[in-house]
């Protein structure tokens, strides 16, 4: 779309609608890149893990993201890890609970 989301961004921006968490695990069930950017050439180049962590997230949506392996060391256009996010946001405590 005009934002550079990719249907997985999406799905996982959309996590407590019963629909989009389907699609979700569909998406990286049938080989979907759980760590590729929104526009990794331009602004805002968040993984699904980043911009999960901006949204609504739960501790199954990140579950999920993790054991498809998500890449928490990955920075986004403005040199931010989820790990900054999480703390910006306030849902650090929630990240190291899916973590461990």
């Amino acid at each position: 779309d005009c934002c550079f989301y990719t249907p997985l961004h999406e799905a996982f921006s959309r996590w407590q609608e019963v629909p989009a968490a389907e699609a979700a695990r569909a998406l990286l069930e049938h080989g979907a890149d759980v760590n590729v950017m929104k526009a990794p050439d331009g602004y805002n180049n968040d993984t699904p893990i980043i911009s999960a962590m901006e949204c609504e997230v739960d501790l199954g949506c990140l579950e999920l993201l993790l054991q498809y392996g998500a890449d928490v060391t990955l920075k986004n256009s403005f040199g931010k890890t989820v790990f900054d996010v999480a703390r910006e946001a306030g849902k650090i405590a929630l990240l190291n609970q899916a973590l461990q």
